[in-house]
């Protein structure tokens, strides 16, 4: 699916159009989130708090707000509202005295499986219309995405992973030595003997 407009910039179009639509269906979402769900008590964004608990177990404020790309003051006014409502409870924490834990009561598991069951029946009607491998890569995609709007992960240029790999040079070896045969030393020839001399005179100009 294309962009109906495009400035002709290619990827970049066809991502500002995914964004845009990832913000449309949230948007949808939440209001069919309020039809589907209007007979129960929880606040907008506390089912995805209770369902973060019922699968990791108990997590403090900070950690939720981290999970859900909120702010600690927005998971607080909200974990505060499910405690009010006996959805949840606060409970010691061994590791952090100043930062209580945050779990599920026995009231907030009920609501949640009645919740998950009306959602069941909800996400089955839009399964008939995407397949698995479009849904994981969708889920993957807007993962990371957002984890490098949180400066989570670290982007990678596209092509990198197209460069073909350098060429590492042999490396030159040093020419062998040609052994050369030992040089001869000439000794020089011995003076030939003094003739006898007789009155100053050699003897064969005598």
């Amino acid at each position: 699916m294309t962009s109906p407009i495009s400035s002709g910039n290619g990827l970049q179009d066809e991502l500002e159009f995914l964004l845009a639509e990832a913000g449309a269906l949230a948007n949808r979402l939440k209001t069919s989130t309020r039809t589907i769900h209007a007979g129960d008590r929880l606040p907008m964004g506390g089912k995805m708090v209770l369902q973060t608990l019922a699968r990791s177990g108990s997590q403090t404020v900070p950690q939720l707000a981290r999970g859900r790309g909120s702010s600690r003051q927005n998971i607080q006014v909200l974990v505060n509202r499910l405690e009010s409502d006996g959805l949840v409870e606060f409970v010691d924490n061994p590791a952090h005295r100043s930062s209580a834990l945050i779990q599920l009561t026995s009231s907030g598991e009920k609501l949640l499986g009645s919740v998950l069951k009306r959602d069941a029946v909800f996400l089955a009607g839009l399964l008939q219309h995407t397949g698995e491998k479009e849904v994981l890569a969708a889920g993957e995609l807007l993962a990371r995405l957002r984890q490098l709007l949180e400066g989570r992960t670290a982007a990678t240029p596209r092509t990198a992973s197209k460069l073909p790999p350098e060429k590492v040079r042999p490396k030159r070896r040093a020419p062998k030595a040609v052994a050369r045969p030992p040089t001869r030393v000439i000794a020089a020839a011995p003076p030939p003997p003094a003739e006898p001399v007789e009155d100053g005179l050699p003897v064969h100009l005598l």
